[in-house]
């Protein structure tokens, strides 16, 4: 079986889909990812082919501020009402479906697989005929924004010569969700076929660097913004400076363009670096403290730990909210913190209730069908008839 997968710009929406990829080559399947082109490195340092389609994360967003004036005083949490059917379902379709189209008559997939904010794909699937699955990476995009997406994504298919769609199609296929039932929205239920699929933690491509083995001897706090909204210097300096003479180690991962240097002086308990062996660090991790990305919650979550979230943006804010009715973080205001702050968040993250429930989410999760169990599923999927 020949499956095309595709990926919008950004490592957040890449990474959910490489187990599943995966899997998918491990039985013995092609897999071909067609991404846009910063991320044609990344996808293949991670094993898989791949074609460079439609525009940088860099052009997306300069395009938008211009052609969208809306985005220019958008309140961070609105940002996604806005990038769902203005961005993701209108801009950024006709920069990739042509080159997706043309790659797909080289290719000739028998399935498309795309994550949840990829709305050109199901427009491929249907001009090619072929089944489409929609692979979320957190909790179901409310009702009310994919609908608005539909009407934004419509004139797309009508120019494609093809009925158009509820909610631009995204529902259309197979929706892998990989959010546990605790932390999913109640409206997943309106999607007709959903199927579970194991949020697994991308594996390290390096060995862990030494001084990573030797942490445990007290509880270790991971802090991360990201690799989207990880620029924020004045943040990292609060939370890092929060957890000054906390009996704990804490590790700060930057991610990307950001330099170690101009974070300054460090307490004595804080080690901060660009980048770090991200599986074996979350299993020495006690607290997570982040900005509430997908991955970010998904991935502790799986192991049973605890979070601090300062929303920023994105679907950050969607996820706090999933995290405090699950009560398995504290939910911090970026507006109002101040590294006291910080530091009783930590403290109340390290608690036994919080740990406690955390651990409920983490069996939940293990107790989902992993990417290699779906693999027969989507074999039969691709088989049915229409």
């Amino acid at each position: 079986m020949r499956v095309l997968f595709s990926s919008r710009p950004g490592f957040g929406h890449f990474h959910p889909l490489v187990p599943l990829a995966l899997a998918l080559q491990t039985a013995g399947h092609s897999v071909l990812f067609a991404c846009s082109p910063e991320m044609v490195n990344v996808v293949r340092q991670a094993g898989f082919e791949a074609q460079a389609v439609g525009i940088t994360d860099d052009e997306s967003r300069a395009r938008r501020v211009i052609e969208i004036p809306e985005f220019r005083d958008a309140a961070p949490n609105k940002l996604r009402s806005l990038a769902f059917p203005r961005v993701f379902a209108d801009l950024e379709i006709p920069l990739r479906l042509q080159e997706m189209l043309e790659l797909a008559r080289w290719y000739k997939p028998e399935l498309v697989v795309h994550e949840m904010a990829e709305f050109a794909a199901p427009i491929l699937a249907a001009s090619l005929g072929i089944r489409n699955v929609n692979h979320s990476f957190g909790p179901i995009v409310s009702s009310e924004i994919m609908t608005d997406a539909g009407l934004f994504a419509a004139k797309h298919w009508q120019a494609a010569g093809l009925p158009i769609p509820e909610k631009a199609g995204m529902y259309d296929g197979l929706y892998l969700d990989v959010c546990p039932p605790s932390l999913q929205e109640a409206h997943i239920t309106s999607v007709a076929r959903v199927q579970a699929i194991r949020s697994v933690p991308s594996a390290d491509n390096a060995a862990p660097a030494p001084w990573l083995e030797e942490l445990g001897k007290r509880p270790v706090v991971t802090v991360t913004l990201g690799t989207v909204f990880n620029k924020r210097l004045d943040l990292y300096k609060t939370l890092i400076e929060g957890l000054r003479d906390l009996e704990v180690d804490g590790i700060v991962a930057l991610g990307p363009g950001v330099d170690i240097a101009a974070i300054g002086v460090l307490p004595q308990n804080v080690r901060v670096f660009s980048w770090v062996a991200w599986n074996t660090l979350l299993e020495k991790t006690s607290v997570l403290v982040g900005h509430g990305g997908a991955n970010s919650m998904l991935g502790p979550l799986s192991k049973g730990i605890p979070l601090v979230v300062i929303p920023l943006g994105a679907d950050h804010f969607v996820n706090a909210a999933r995290i405090a009715t699950a009560n398995v973080g504290i939910i911090l205001e970026e507006a109002h913190i101040t590294p006291e702050i910080v530091r009783d968040a930590v403290k109340q993250a390290l608690s036994p209730s919080l740990r406690a429930s955390a651990q409920r989410i983490a069996d939940e999760i293990a107790a989902m069908p992993s990417p290699a169990e779906v693999v027969p599923i989507l074999e039969a999927y691709v088989s049915q008839k229409s």
